[in-house]
């Protein structure tokens, strides 16, 4: 189970070294959307 726990956190690093997530106090913002504006 500790397996995919640090597979989970690994994938989150991945995405805030891409700019996608930003860590903050414990929780994860997004940062970018990969999808466009809704009604845009």
């Amino acid at each position: 189970m500790t397996g995919i726990i640090s597979e989970v956190l690994r994938f989150l690093e991945h995405l805030v070294a891409k700019g996608y997530l930003r860590f903050s106090g414990d929780k994860y913002f997004v940062v970018r959307d990969s999808l466009p504006p809704r009604g845009g």
